[in-house]
């Protein structure tokens, strides 16, 4: 009965935590796409040639939920130094992910509204 218990308190878990790895694009004829990976790392990619769009720029992601609510913590680096941190609040329903259209932020959490829709194609 353990068991059970143990796997339905899980399964959400590892259901939310895969929800976001994929390669996600704005639009079918986009030429770029975001790519969350399952070890973290987070690829701005060009579609045509499947590669990096700055192959200086690396940068690595962390899932979070917090009373309810979920994040990605962002962390880029530019040739090696940590550039930018960002706790990213989003979306994900009915197979969309929704990101917040800007980067600004209050401090602590991006605040600006759900305008950019993804769709995994990969």
């Amino acid at each position: 009965m353990k068991k059970y218990i143990i796997l339905l308190v899980l399964f959400p878990c590892i259901a939310f935590s895969q929800s976001i790895v994929g390669v996600w694009t704005k639009s079918p004829q986009s030429k770029t796409a975001i790519e969350f990976t399952k070890d973290g790392q987070l690829n701005f990619l060009n579609l045509i040639t499947l590669e990096s769009i700055n192959k200086k720029l690396k940068a690595t992601y962390k899932l979070e939920s917090e009373n309810g609510i979920t994040y990605y913590i962002e962390t880029i680096f530019m040739s090696g130094t940590m550039v930018s941190t960002k706790k990213i609040k989003y979306k994900f329903k009915d197979g969309k992910l929704y990101l917040p259209s800007e980067s600004e932020t209050d401090g602590t959490v991006t605040v600006n509204e759900y305008k950019d829709e993804y769709t995994r194609i990969k």
